[in-house]
């Protein structure tokens, strides 16, 4: 799949590890935009006199792990917000829905392998479970069987091309339990999907 963007991170994947401290990784606000659902129209910026909005329509397949429900109910309503800001309002509308054909499928959810999701210990006796995983700026979602609601939203987050942010934000893309979507999250996006490839040049040069 074309991913602009992801070449020039270096990234490989983002997690949400749960009973984790901080995200040790990609603690940046750059985004990696989602070239497949720009191109295929899933992903829509507007502008208005009302503010900016960012729309979200597309279909989600199950590839056998039984969360394709509870991921759209999740995402819709997590990401679905507006926000007053410095700049004015902007708006995030979410309206994804599940379906069985793969072929169809703008977002595609698969489990994860015990090698890639596996609960570790530290030295001072905290577990951490590594729960879902995403690449930023891919379609594809990986998650465990026990992956709950927040997992849903704040990987649908690094499929968008969102990195991690401190828990000291409670970003949806923090690991806070108190984690959830913030102006600056919506923002963040707003400046990547107003002009992907303006943005794409002002960061990365070409």
């Amino acid at each position: 799949m074309s991913r602009v963007g992801s070449t020039p991170t270096g990234d490989q994947g983002s997690a949400f590890k749960k009973g984790s401290g901080d995200p040790t990784d990609e603690l940046d606000n750059l985004v990696i935009f989602n070239r497949e659902l720009i191109d295929s129209g899933v992903i829509k910026y507007s502008k208005s006199d009302k503010g900016e909005l960012i729309e979200v329509n597309g279909l989600v397949y199950d590839d056998g792990i039984g969360k394709g429900k509870a991921f759209v109910d999740a995402v819709n309503k997590g990401w679905s917000k507006s926000f007053k800001t410095e700049s004015g309002m902007v708006e995030m509308r979410v309206s994804l829905s599940t379906t069985d054909v793969e072929a169809d499928a703008a977002i595609r959810l698969v489990g994860c392998s015990m090698s890639e999701c596996k609960s570790t210990m530290s030295s001072d006796g905290t577990v951490s479970s590594v729960l879902g995983m995403a690449v930023r700026g891919d379609s594809v979602i990986k998650l465990r069987s026990d992956a709950v609601s927040s997992t849903f939203v704040h990987e649908f987050g690094h499929s968008l091309g969102l990195g991690h942010q401190l828990n000291s934000t409670n970003s949806i893309m923090s690991y806070s339990d108190g984690r959830r979507v913030k102006a600056g999250d919506v923002s963040r996006l707003m400046e990547a999907y107003r002009s992907p490839f303006a943005y794409y040049k002002k960061h990365w040069g070409y």
